[in-house]
């Protein structure tokens, strides 16, 4: 066990650091929302109801990944930096969160038909 908990670590860092970008992306969005002028009451109180709980989430999200990425050695955190810095790795997993979202669909689709 202790020879892939490097590894472990390492591949879920990444997974919370692709987390914490689709999260600043939400905030990004419901920011953009509350800056319109134009945008409907009920969408802007929604807006600011979600915001506030999605940057809670992703401040528990930072604080997670600074906690695990305290407890890494020398040798994964360099690791780490490589893998999330290269832009093969970083198309290969946008590729496997669409295969895994198509693959969802299709299992509930699948379910919805029966």
């Amino acid at each position: 066990q202790s020879k892939k908990a490097g590894k472990d670590a390492v591949n879920e860092l990444i997974r919370l650091h692709e987390t914490q970008n689709d999260l600043k992306k939400c905030v990004k969005e419901y920011d953009a929302i509350i800056a319109d002028v134009d945008s409907p009451p009920d969408e802007y109180a929604d807006a600011r109801t979600e915001l506030e709980s999605v940057r809670g989430k992703l401040e528990e999200l930072r604080t997670r990944i600074r906690r695990k990425q305290a407890v890494l050695g020398v040798g994964d955190r360099t690791r780490l930096t490589n893998l999330i810095n290269n832009p093969f790795l970083a198309l290969w997993m946008q590729t496997l969160a669409l295969k895994q979202r198509l693959r969802d669909r299709l299992r509930f689709r699948k379910f919805e038909l029966d």
